[in-house]
């Protein structure tokens, strides 16, 4: 496969060598900065395996392209001719601060170029904080955000959903309903000995933030975002709508926005927030705790609250079918 120099048109290959890391190349002498010579190997290598990837799927691939209108170069510029897409790829290997990433996706949005991030190998060799998949959380599919990652090994793309399930660390590992229950609890009972808000709200009203029905639970996975637990977003969310009454979506959606989320590089916080809106209000449709209808939403019936814990526990046995539903959310990759 060839590929030509978008700055002087002359014919750049790919060379390896026993000291040197893999770097592009003229084929002729020439005076051309168009390619770093301080990318890492892997970097170097996961672009020329992207280059192939996306060429091999029938888009045109144009690598270091300068775009003088922002002075900005991507790592690659891809057309799918049939439906006349053109979009940037911006493959990163190293650490980077959200200042850039919002400066160099500003640029794009500027001409009206659509961007998407591709992380490399060494953001896959640790569990990623949320403030790292704030950064780079895209669009990968139907009504799901998550990261994109480039296996250099396998010569692979792949996409991992950002999901969220309180006291389940990764969306891999399975946790049973009875040890997420658990975990979830001791969580809020640490919670309710903190002076806050939730807590002096739930007081005031003889209720108590352990005590919480289990439709309030964090039992299904929702998308990512929140700065704080789930379970003390859906807490809020339904006092809201129990002191309202009656909700429109637009009044539902701007209560969202209040609750406290990380800051999105690459996409709209918006989009994040209404997602996961629809996601909760979904669920609790299911469980017939709130219904729509005549253009609000309203809460059906009022959940049991408990003050006592091994109640809310014999609760959870004798009714987590009709609370939770019979599966917990078993989450896989998506290839």
């Amino acid at each position: 496969m060839e590929y030509r120099c978008l700055d002087c048109h002359q014919l750049v290959l790919l060379r390896f060598g026993q000291i040197r890391l893999p770097y592009f190349a003229h084929q002729a002498l020439a005076s051309c900065q168009i390619f770093s010579d301080n990318e890492s190997k892997e970097h170097v290598s996961g672009k020329y395996q992207l280059a192939t990837y996306f060429t091999e799927r029938g888009y045109q691939v144009e690598l270091e392209q300068y775009l003088p209108k922002i002075k900005q170069r991507p790592d690659m510029m891809l057309l799918y001719p049939e439906k006349k897409q053109k979009f940037m790829i911006e493959y990163q290997c190293s650490p980077i601060t959200i200042e850039y990433i919002k400066a160099r996706n500003l640029g794009y949005q500027q001409m009206g170029l659509l961007v998407r991030w591709i992380l490399g190998k060494p953001y896959q060799k640790k569990q990623l904080q949320d403030g790292t998949l704030a950064k780079f959380a895209q669009p990968i599919g139907a009504n799901q955000i998550g990261i994109c990652f480039w296996n250099t090994q396998k010569k692979q793309l792949f996409k991992i959903p950002w999901l969220k399930l309180d006291g389940q660390r990764s969306i891999k590992n399975y946790v049973k309903l009875k040890k997420l229950a658990d975990l979830q609890i001791k969580q809020l009972v640490r919670q309710s000995k903190s002076f806050n808000i939730i807590n002096n709200q739930l007081y005031q009203m003889h209720r108590s933030l352990w005590g919480i029905p289990w439709e309030l639970h964090n039992f299904k996975h929702l998308t990512g975002g929140l700065k704080c637990s789930n379970t003390l977003a859906l807490v809020q969310l339904y006092l809201f709508i129990e002191e309202q009454q009656r909700c429109t979506k637009d009044t539902l959606f701007d209560f969202t926005k209040t609750l406290p989320w990380y800051e999105f590089c690459s996409m709209d916080q918006g989009v994040v927030q209404r997602l996961w809106l629809d996601q909760v209000l979904s669920e609790w449709t299911n469980l017939k705790l709130v219904s729509w209808e005549s253009n609000y939403w309203f809460l059906l019936r009022e959940p049991t609250w408990f003050n006592h814990l091994d109640l809310k526990i014999m609760s959870l046995h004798q009714h987590n079918e009709t609370l939770i539903g019979k599966d917990s959310g078993r989450i896989k990759y998506i290839n």
